[in-house]
């Protein structure tokens, strides 16, 4: 990595850690949430599953949708 990518870098990190443009959401049971990556920078905390049988765990799909244009 060359030092303009890697400045670029920090200066990406560094306003993506803004408090100002971050934006913390919790979803309940049921819940959903869909987002365009193309415009939307996002990342997810620690997930600790639980220790209950299968049908207690978190289930995870991967969907993409695609705008037929």
């Amino acid at each position: 990595e060359s030092c303009t990518e890697k400045k670029a870098l920090e200066t990406l990190k560094s306003v993506l850690q803004k408090e100002e443009i971050i934006f913390t959401y919790k979803l309940k049971k049921g819940q959903a949430l869909f987002c365009n990556n193309k415009f939307i920078a996002h990342g997810r905390n620690k997930f600790f599953d639980s220790n209950e049988p299968d049908n207690k765990k978190r289930k995870l799909i991967r969907l993409w949708i695609q705008d037929e244009q």
